[in-house]
């Protein structure tokens, strides 16, 4: 990556065009000579490193190669988190905050302009004015810097551009949970409400809605849970209603709760298969010797010394049948 100028330096070689600039004009009527020529290069080659210097800057601000420390208060989350309401009450924030007062902030904050069109001031491109930025993520290292009085470090990243407002929303809401699918495992009603979000945003950006199968591969995710998400989305309110600690939710307690939410009956779980055994017997009966078995639905039996017409047969499955218990009628 190509490293800037230290803005040490751009305000070195800025000091000196000042000072050039400050210096009285000579009344000496005398023509210039080489020396003054030497010097008019000198200064414009200054003047031209300057600009090249603060162009690259700006273009670094814009890319996110250059970070920006900023007032977390003129940093606006229009999104919100996906995360439980009482996130920064929760031990793992207050560890967040704990190390960034020790060690500082190790990752910076991702963020757009609020306006489209905002550029930093060529002239000084890291001094971001009053301009007003939206939170893409990083919502928790932005409450722990505020909480502890300290700037933000913050990148910005590219917004998509010639996009509608729906657009712009739904790019916003599916970076947000690309990064907190990486960084820390989110509790099923959590995950579930995110993706439903999102499905939503795409539909009304695109005026239609989208197949599962669709949805699933743009965003990244199984096909089958894209329905449920949507459900869960639909029913956020409800669940936090009956539930008092629905982030504690499993992925099966939560269909069990949409069932009774939607008025369904939960599908009941299959009866267990009892394993059938197989049954033998050996009957000795006028000289002959007669072996049976049972095995599932089937009946065999054997025997030696056996030349029976059709009548015969059909005698002796009577007789089987006779033996046999009634069947059950079905319905």
């Amino acid at each position: 990556m190509k490293r800037s100028i230290p803005r040490s330096v751009l305000e070195q070689m800025k000091a000196r065009v000042d000072e050039r600039d400050a210096a009285p004009e000579e009344t000496d009527a005398r023509p210039r000579g080489a020396g003054g020529a030497w010097k008019a290069g000198a200064i414009a080659q200054v003047e031209g490193d300057l600009s090249t210097a603060r162009a690259e800057a700006v273009a670094a601000i814009l890319s996110g190669a250059r970070e920006l420390a900023l007032d977390p208060a003129r940093i606006d989350d229009p999104l919100g988190s996906d995360r439980r309401p009482d996130w920064d009450a929760t031990e793992s924030f207050v560890a967040l905050k704990d190390s960034i007062e020790r060690n500082g902030q190790d990752v910076p904050v991702q963020l757009w302009p609020a306006d489209p069109a905002w550029r930093p001031d060529p002239r000084d491109p890291l001094d971001t004015g009053e301009a007003r930025f939206h939170l893409l993520s990083g919502r928790r290292r932005r409450a722990a810097c505020a909480a502890l009085g300290r700037p933000v470090r913050a990148v910005i990243v590219a917004p998509p551009a010639g996009v509608s407002e729906a657009e712009s929303r739904f790019a916003m809401l599916f970076h947000r949970f690309r990064e907190n699918e990486a960084r820390e495992d989110l509790a099923p009603f959590e995950r579930l409400v995110s993706i439903g979000e999102i499905y939503e945003a795409l539909a009304a950006a695109e005026e239609g809605a989208p197949t599962a199968v669709a949805f699933a591969a743009r965003i990244g995710v199984h096909e089958s849970i894209v329905s449920r998400a949507r459900a869960v989305w639909r029913h956020r309110d409800a669940i936090l209603v009956r539930e008092a600690k629905p982030y504690d939710l499993t992925f099966k307690a939560l269909q069990t709760l949409l069932a009774e939410i939607e008025g369904r009956a939960p599908k009941p779980a299959p009866s267990p298969v009892k394993p059938v055994r197989a049954v033998s017997a050996t009957l000795e009966h006028g000289g002959r010797v007669l072996k049976g078995r049972v095995s599932k639905n089937t009946i065999t039996i054997r025997t030696d010394a056996l030349d029976l017409d059709e009548k015969a047969l059909e005698a002796v499955l009577k007789k089987i049948a006779s033996a046999l218990p009634p069947t059950r009628k079905k319905g």
